[in-house]
Parts: structure tokens; C-alpha cells; sequence
């Protein structure tokens, strides 16, 4: 590849960059709706034709936005964590851990991805995120230390609408001390599951109400 080459192709993954870059902040501030090619045009620098040259439409760009946030949460939401071959606490603090990793990594495309993909092919995210949790919850929680709890789907619901709710607050708030957020989340993860030794002496060892 000659030096000509090399530069030509190294000034389309600048440009490229850029308007990613302008992307994050334009959908970040409006949202996947609000938001116009057009904007995101002029804080690049450059005709919205140009930004068309490399992204096919607003849905493309905002895949290649998301795409790094979108493959963090479904590697958390994937993990295997046990909390009775583990221990509770284990298991609690790398969930913790995981959510911390992937914010601080994405963070503004993870907080576009969850507040701002209305009107996109991601608008149910939030939704989703919060089924895969509340299945999580009954999988891995209620199904081992209270059984007779995880026959009504309605309670593991309650718990990921609270959960996500709490991680939300705490991620918009945390004030950029990333010791905080990780003692945070483990902190409210704790309290709203509560410790197996409670929930087992509310519904007893063989999982029916003491």
C-alpha cells in the first residue's frame, strides 16, 4: 500500500471517527427521535451528504453508536453467576462489577442505548433488559432459596423493575468516583435481594412459608 493510499485511508476512519464522535453527543442530548443527520452533519464539519458517504441512514449510524453498550449488556446479562456454588456475596459482587465494567467502558452509548433508543429498532431495550433481569432473578434467586415465591412471575418482575430503576439512578448520579458506583450497586443489590439466610427464613429451607 503506497503512503497516498495509507493516508486516504486513515483520514476516512478520522472522518468516520468524527462523526461518530458528534453522533454520541447529538443522540446522547435527543435522543434516537429528536435527532437529525442533518445536525450531526454540521457539528462534524461537513455536508450531511458526506456523513450519507459513510453511514446509509440515521438507523445505521445509530447501530454503529450502540453496537459496543449493546454487546456489554448482553454479555452481562449472559453471565453465569450462582449464588449458592459461588456464595451470595460472591455471586452479588460480580454482578456489581460486570454493570460497572460495561458503564465506564460505554458509558454515554450505554445511556443512549437505555434512555434514548425510542423510536428506534432498540426502543424496548429498557423493557427487555428488565425481563432478562427479572428472569435472572428467578432463576438464580427465588428458584433456590425461595421456591414458592418464584411461582408468581409478577414478584421476579417487581424485583428487575426496582433493580434497573436503582442501577439508572445510581449510574446518573454516582459523580464519576467509580469506587463509589461499584460499592453502590453491590450496596443496593444486597439490600433489595436481601440475604439468602432472610428469604430462607421467611420461606424455610424446602421453600414453603415458615
Amino acid at each position: 500500500m503506497g503512503v497516498g493510499a495509507e493516508m486516504s485511508r486513515n483520514q476516512r476512519e478520522d472522518v468516520r471517527q468524527r462523526i461518530m464522535d458528534c453522533a454520541v453527543e447529538e443522540f446522547l442530548m435527543y435522543g434516537y427521535s429528536g435527532s437529525s443527520m442533518r445536525n450531526i452533519s454540521t457539528q462534524a464539519g461537513m455536508t450531511v451528504g458526506n456523513v450519507y458517504a459513510y453511514f446509509s441512514s440515521k438507523d445505521d449510524l445509530f447501530d454503529q453508536v450502540v453496537e459496543p453498550a449493546r454487546r456489554g449488556i448482553d454479555s452481562l446479562l449472559a453471565m453465569d453467576v450462582d449464588p449458592f456454588t459461588q456464595g451470595c456475596e460472591v455471586a452479588l459482587s460480580q454482578i456489581s462489577e460486570a454493570i460497572v465494567q460495561v458503564f465506564l467502558a460505554y458509558r454515554s452509548q450505554f445511556l443512549i442505548l437505555i434512555n434514548g433508543s425510542a423510536g428506534s429498532k432498540y426502543e424496548n431495550v429498557r423493557e427487555n433488559v428488565v425481563a432478562l433481569i427479572a428472569k435472572r432473578v428467578s432463576q438464580e434467586f427465588l428458584t433456590k432459596v425461595a421456591p414458592s415465591a418464584k411461582e408468581d412471575d409478577l414478584l421476579a418482575l417487581a424485583l428487575a423493575a426496582a433493580i434497573m430503576e436503582g442501577f439508572m439512578r445510581v449510574l446518573n448520579g454516582y459523580g464519576g468516583d467509580s469506587m463509589r458506583l461499584a460499592n453502590l450497586l453491590q450496596e443496593f443489590l444486597t439490600i433489595i435481594l436481601g440475604s439468602v439466610s432472610d428469604i430462607q427464613a421467611l420461606y424455610g429451607p424446602a421453600g414453603k412459608e415458615a
